[in-house]
């Protein structure tokens, strides 16, 4: 998510104005503008890849997205970039080198944002939300914190502990704000982008509906709770038809009739990698939008998302699906339960919040 927004961002700095917003689309393709340097036969083959991917998208969009960036709003400096750089890109590929492509742009790169980089103070450090209670706790957190920065542990970390009564008794903080931002003292009001801390909370809620009945850890949710997620007993004739391997098509099918509720909270589904088609900041903005991605659409079958491996089978971190999988299984066991459609953030209110 932090890499898309930031995508965005340079994007609107850079004067480039897109037809339609597809950010999943368009992170591929700037991987692919930068991808590192191969000797030819691989090149070709990449190419020939990234061609046959394009062309088929293409298929499936009306004749004005086809080409997605407004002619108008096409800067110079923009094109002349990704005209260098697929000219050196043929000459790495013509002399057969491998090059990390990446890791030479880096520090150009890195030099010109620190450059730009202006010292911003977030908010009043003399709020007294900052203030705190207990100093002798705070002490004691503070001096771990400053073991942890001297050995190296950590860059930066902020530390907020609550009463009962939402008031703080410790504020502590250490290091700094990290990457770009290192020269920059971490503050207690710095904002901080939280990534997967919500996970935690997700999971909790998962835990207590297991509790009280909602949904079980072991059954498929697709045979109760989430029917759409997985409707039918074998892979439908469109969606085989429309992938190129069918046997593995239809193996995967059947992976993901049997994904349990287990499998997601310890990050065994095969579903790791899954992200919505048509990912863009309104829909990656919606829980309920991203949920439906995860079901099976007769209409469009080329957008099935299917697990990786059979689950239970490997773990691999579920970086983004995992909020996504858990908030579908809940928010339809609450549903059912209760017969009625409701928002994840509901479904949290009705049964987390009032424990917290």
């Amino acid at each position: 998510t932090f890499d898309f927004g930031l995508m965005m961002d340079s994007f609107e700095a850079m004067g480039l104005r897109l037809k339609r917003e597809n950010v999943a689309e368009d992170m591929e393709g700037v991987r692919f503008l930068l991808r590192d340097m191969v000797p030819k036969e691989l090149s070709r083959k990449r190419i020939s890849e990234k061609m046959k991917t394009d062309i088929r998208r293409s298929k499936q969009k009306a004749r004005g997205e086809r080409v997605p960036v407004e002619s108008k709003a096409y800067p110079g400096e923009f094109f002349f970039f990704v005209r260098t750089n697929e000219l050196l890109q043929g000459l790495g590929s013509k002399l057969g080198v491998n090059v990390q492509y990446l890791d030479v742009l880096k520090p150009y790169a890195e030099n010109v944002l620190l450059m730009a980089e202006k010292k911003r103070m977030i908010g009043d450090p003399s709020s007294d939300l900052l203030l705190s209670v207990d100093k002798s706790l705070e002490k004691r957190i503070q001096n771990i914190l400053e073991e942890l920065e001297e050995n190296g542990d950590i860059a930066g970390c902020q530390i907020c502990v609550l009463n009962e009564k939402g008031q703080p008794l410790v504020q502590a903080v250490a290091g700094h704000m990290g990457g770009l931002m290192r020269k920059i003292p971490m503050r207690p009001d710095a904002i901080i982008l939280g990534h997967s801390v919500t996970k935690a909370i997700t999971a909790t809620l998962a835990h207590v509906m297991v509790q009280e009945g909602y949904i079980s850890y072991d059954e498929p949710i697709c045979e109760r709770i989430w029917p759409k997620f997985c409707p039918y007993s074998e892979a439908p004739d469109k969606l085989v038809e429309s992938m190129q391997n069918a046997d593995n098509t239809r193996e995967k099918w059947s992976w993901k009739k049997s994904i349990t509720l287990r499998h997601i909270l310890s990050h065994t589904s095969g579903m790791w990698s899954a992200l919505p088609s048509k990912l863009t900041i309104n829909i990656l903005s919606s829980c309920e939008e991203c949920c439906l991605a995860f079901e099976y659409d007769e209409k469009y079958p080329l957008n099935t998302l299917l697990p990786t491996s059979k689950p239970g089978a490997k773990c691999a971190y579920h970086f983004l699906s995992f909020g996504w999988l858990v908030a579908g299984c809940l928010k339809k066991a609450y549903e059912l339960r209760h017969k009625k459609k409701v928002r994840y953030d509901e479904v949290y209110d009705a049964i987390l919040k009032p424990m917290l």
